[in-house]
């Protein structure tokens, strides 16, 4: 089965999504990996006795962008896949109602043939000489008589 419009544009879409996911993931590792990076100087500064106050508080910021660049991104992702879903189902309707059309068009081409080809429903007048309503209708009249042409 070719890939529909439909699917085309939702797996166009989809691409799109994933790509600003992994972008969102890139920069999340990279907060995570600067995280870790204060933590360590957090570490340091205060067993020398120095003022940490100012990088907890950049610490505290930087994880709670990661965290909701991580959000983003499990959202990102859950929106790709439900209209992935959804495109699927579409297709799966446009395909049955397509093989659908196609069936009652074959249908129908069919029957023209049939009634093209095949004396049978055809409508065939028969005049007999000699029968008139007044002289009434021979006893033969009226034996159905079925012949193949």
């Amino acid at each position: 089965m070719a890939i529909t419009n439909i699917m085309t544009a939702s797996l166009l879409s989809a691409d799109n999504s994933v790509k600003m996911a992994m972008i969102q993931h890139g920069t999340k590792n990279s907060m995570d990996g600067q995280a870790g990076i204060l933590k360590a100087e957090i570490k340091l500064d205060s067993g020398r006795g120095a003022d940490v106050t100012k990088k907890k508080e950049e610490l505290k910021e930087t994880e709670k962008k990661a965290s909701e660049l991580e959000g983003s991104m499990m959202n990102t992702l859950s929106e790709t896949n439900d209209e992935l879903k959804k495109a699927a189902k579409e297709d799966l309707e446009a395909g049955r109602a397509e093989k659908t059309e196609e069936k009652k068009k074959a249908e129908k081409t069919e029957e023209k043939k049939r009634a093209e080809t095949s004396p049978e429903g055809a409508v065939i007048d028969v005049v007999v000489d000699g029968v008139t309503p007044e002289k009434g209708l021979p006893e033969t009249m009226g034996v159905s008589v079925d012949k193949k042409i």
